[in-house]
């Protein structure tokens, strides 16, 4: 009855509607489901909206790849070249056709990791390498301040008579004139 083909064209338009929205937000999952949806009511209706879902989610693949091939460093690249084999493997789950896409984008992923953690690789050596050459400059610095206090103890230290006993007037490090003469000279 006219009703029911009034409620059907209803559900059908709520089901397109649906599935555009859910395009328009890169929900890919939502929008085919939706689609699939409207090939219920209305087969025809459906398979274009389903094709142009599939049209829109591989237009996203290739404007990520190719942003991501416009990246200069690695870090973002890789980031995005994540995102479009995300894409692309959705992409490729509606439409088989398409794994050579995928192929390609994933390759362009790993070659891209495998830089990305050589490059990080090599700052974290070159960070150990200054961090080690900086503990070393501490460590030169640290030993050159014993040396100089350990010199400034012994020339700051009584001087010796023969004796036994020390001079309560001279140091190592000063002059030894007339230094312990009552005391059999200086010893030391």
């Amino acid at each position: 009855s006219d009703g029911q083909a009034t409620a059907q064209d209803e559900r059908l338009q709520l089901a397109l509607a649906q599935s555009r929205q859910c395009q328009e937000r890169g929900d890919w999952s939502c929008a085919i489901t939706a689609a699939k949806d409207a090939a219920a009511r209305d087969p025809a209706e459906g398979a274009r909206q389903e094709t142009a879902v599939v049209a829109a989610m591989v237009e996203a693949a290739v404007t990520e790849t190719k942003a991501a091939s416009a990246e200069r460093t690695l870090s973002p690249k890789v980031a995005r070249l994540k995102k479009a084999v995300a894409l692309w493997r959705e992409v490729v789950s509606y439409d088989a056709t398409r794994q050579a896409n995928l192929d390609g984008v994933v390759k362009q992923e790993r070659a891209a990791s495998t830089a990305l953690a050589a490059e990080e690789a090599a700052a974290e050596r070159a960070r150990q390498r200054a961090d080690a050459k900086a503990r070393a400059r501490e460590e030169a610095e640290r030993q050159r301040a014993e040396a100089r206090d350990r010199q400034l103890r012994w020339l700051s230290a009584p001087l010796p008579c023969c004796d036994g006993s020390y001079s309560p007037s001279c140091t190592r490090g000063g002059s030894h004139q007339g230094c312990c003469s009552r005391h059999g000279g200086v010893c030391g």
